[in-house]
């Protein structure tokens, strides 16, 4: 299991991806965000890191089958390999997810990468790469008191930090099986829906207990619906 009690974010890179089909752009930073405090720091930390929770874990793969070709798996190691690779390792990754981003129905958004450290995997203590997608906006009633005493309301759009739509963690672990990801994905399984794993991340799962489980449990289950049926 996922235990993020103790985690830090060390690093921390921002882009703007649009729809490449559609003809928008990709706007990469030129440097790392710097967070003024370590409230904020703080904050992001548990708000990235809270949504995983699953046991389900995953691994790179390629269209050969062999890992080491995936790109991700490559800009992954390198940036584990030196830390002073972050920021530009995170804009071959946003450029590889745009170059990906060609169905139609795929919404542009906010990619956000960033290094975590002092996370324990299965009682494992290791680093992590976190990638994610923002691609909602939500509305923010904000209230302010002006210099007359007075209140001004305002709405204003951002980035709900609780109902990110894609992420990943891709643990410092198993680096010769192709590392260890956990996967969200909120967008479910439309077809516009699958880039995020099939063609941005190429992954798969990984054959361990819970997998082996869940897989008997699917075979149940069409059984029970067939006798139904």
């Amino acid at each position: 299991m996922i235990n993020t009690l103790q985690a830090q974010l060390s690093h921390f890179s921002a882009h703007t991806l649009g729809n490449k089909t559609n003809g928008e752009d990709l706007i990469a930073s030129r440097a790392e965000l710097e967070l003024p405090n370590e409230d904020l720091r703080t904050q992001l930390t548990t708000s990235f890191l809270g949504a995983f929770n699953s046991a389900e874990y995953y691994q790179f793969t390629s269209t050969d089958g062999d890992f080491r070709h995936n790109p991700m798996f490559q800009w992954t190691k390198e940036i584990f390999d030196s830390a002073n690779q972050f920021h530009m390792k995170s804009v071959s990754i946003a450029k590889h997810l745009y170059e990906v981003s060609v169905h139609p129905l795929i919404k542009s958004g906010d990619l956000f990468v960033a290094m975590f450290s002092n996370i324990q995997i299965d009682g494992t203590r290791t680093e992590a790469l976190g990638i994610f997608k923002s691609e909602n906006k939500s509305s923010v009633l904000k209230l302010t008191t002006k210099k007359d005493g007075r209140f001004e309301v305002n709405i204003q759009s951002g980035i709900n930090l609780e109902k990110l739509d894609k992420g990943c963690l891709i643990y410092n672990l198993d680096e010769d099986k192709g590392y260890r990801l956990s996967i969200l994905d909120r967008s479910g399984k439309s077809s516009d829906a699958q880039y995020w794993r099939k063609l941005f991340l190429r992954v798969e799962p990984v054959k361990d207990e819970f997998q082996a489980t869940r897989n008997i449990l699917d075979i149940a289950r069409h059984f029970v619906v067939d006798q139904i049926g």
